[in-house]
């Protein structure tokens, strides 16, 4: 099992602004808009990749820092801004679940 743990921390710190924020926090909700913003952080967040029950404890330890939080917020938030401005949530090539 490989799996990068900032992806976790992006879709938990995603879930808390969908949950917990204004509901206007995110100006679509749809799912495309949603995969380009965590696809967006995600490309400017350094990955931490896990092979095993250690490296993911060792992560989650690693998320509770409040700076590696931040980052992951501050990433986004500008992924948002940018996909706010060009939403193309109507895209007809985008796979549907």
């Amino acid at each position: 099992m490989v799996k990068n743990y900032v992806e976790v921390i992006v879709d938990e710190v995603i879930m808390d602004l969908v949950s917990n924020e204004e509901k206007t926090f995110f100006a679509c909700t749809c799912e495309f808009c949603m995969d380009n913003i965590k696809a967006m952080a995600l490309n400017r967040l350094k990955p931490f990749y896990v092979t095993c029950k250690v490296g993911e404890v060792f992560g989650n330890f690693q998320s509770k820092e409040v700076q590696n939080r931040v980052d992951v917020l501050a990433e986004i938030v500008r992924a948002k801004e940018i996909v706010a401005k060009n939403p193309h949530h109507d895209d007809s090539n985008y796979p549907t679940k």
